[in-house]
Parts: structure tokens; C-alpha cells; sequence
């Protein structure tokens, strides 16, 4: 009878404890940020994937997006150095999600833009290159002080 009661009892104790251990536990939110291949105007130049960028030309425009799928609770700063109104153009009214800065060099025509996004949005824009250059594209994921992933991009 004891063994019995005994058993009763710890299977008792075991069925709170795992109750009550399901019933506190937290459930963790995903902050991580996704850079899909291609965005609503075309290949990604977020994607991890390297793009073979083609310029455009008077007879046609090749775009690119700049899309980044942000999850609740989670922000994204894009710093893309050395930009050239010249090579590099954003067309403004395609911009969905994007706080846009531009950061001038006083000395020269180069310049630095800062995209800036906080989740849940999906970011995108469009770009197109209209002469040779390189950029360099800094990603700074959740309020980081250093980037996460560093990009090249050359056309």
C-alpha cells in the first residue's frame, strides 16, 4: 500500500512540475532579419547572394531592390558608403519602409546614404546604377554598434 500511495504521489509531483514548467516559460521572439534573393523590383542588393549589377542606359532601366523583411521587436541600420548621385539612384517614390538619410562630404561629390528600419515591416526600394563604381554596404542589426555583415558591391 505505501508503494502504491508512494507512486500516486510522485507522479502527482511530477505533473505540477511539468505543468508549472511549460505555464512560466517564455516563448522566445525571432529577431532575426531576413534578405531574400530578389524584392518587388528585382534582385536583392541585401541578399547575402553576390549580384552581377548591370547598368542601365538611356533605351533601359535595370532595377534592384533593397528589401530586408524586419520581424517584431527587431531594427536594421544599412550604411552604404561611397555613393555618387552620379552612379547610384534611388527612386524615392518606390521607398516602403525606409527612413532615408543622406550624409554629404563637404569636399567632393561621394557621399553616404543611411537606410534606417524598426519590425515588423518589409522594407524594399528601387535602384539602378547609370555608371561604373563600388559600394560598400554596412549592416547593423538590432541596435548593434558593429556591423553584422559587411557587402561589396561593384558595377
Amino acid at each position: 500500500m505505501k508503494t502504491i500511495v508512494f507512486s500516486v504521489v510522485s507522479l502527482l509531483l511530477f505533473g505540477i512540475i511539468v505543468i508549472s514548467d511549460s505555464c512560466t516559460k517564455n516563448e522566445e521572439v525571432s529577431t532575426d532579419i531576413v534578405y531574400p534573393d530578389s524584392g518587388y523590383f528585382g534582385a536583392n542588393l541585401l541578399s547575402e547572394s553576390q549580384i552581377d549589377v548591370i547598368l542601365s542606359n538611356e533605351s533601359e532601366r535595370i532595377e534592384y531592390s533593397i528589401r530586408a523583411e524586419l520581424p517584431e521587436n527587431s531594427s536594421l541600420k544599412i550604411v552604404v558608403e561611397n555613393v555618387s548621385p552620379m552612379n547610384w539612384a534611388l527612386k524615392l517614390s518606390s521607398v516602403n519602409g525606409w527612413a532615408i538619410k543622406k550624409v554629404e562630404n563637404p569636399d567632393d561629390s561621394i557621399s553616404t546614404l543611411i537606410y534606417n528600419a524598426s519590425g515588423p515591416e518589409v522594407c524594399d526600394g528601387s535602384i539602378h546604377f547609370n555608371k561604373n563604381g563600388t559600394n560598400t554596404i554596412e549592416f547593423y542589426e538590432n541596435n548593434f554598434s558593429e556591423p553584422s555583415r559587411v557587402k561589396t558591391i561593384t558595377y
